[in-house]
């Protein structure tokens, strides 16, 4: 079921760009950890290069 609905989706979704790796999104969540993020609050973070613009 996977494989058919990726190879479905690849129609769809035109992503140029290099694909992001654990280390982006685990930077994210030491941002939102520390005190930087703070004040951040109910905010969906979106890690993955731009593909979802």
């Amino acid at each position: 079921m996977d494989a058919k609905m990726l190879e479905y989706s690849r129609h769809f979704v035109y992503f140029p760009g290099p694909e992001c790796d654990p280390i982006d999104q685990a930077n994210a969540c030491l941002f939102l950890a520390s005190d930087m993020g703070r004040h951040v609050k109910g905010q969906v973070i979106q890690v993955c290069n731009g593909a979802f613009l």
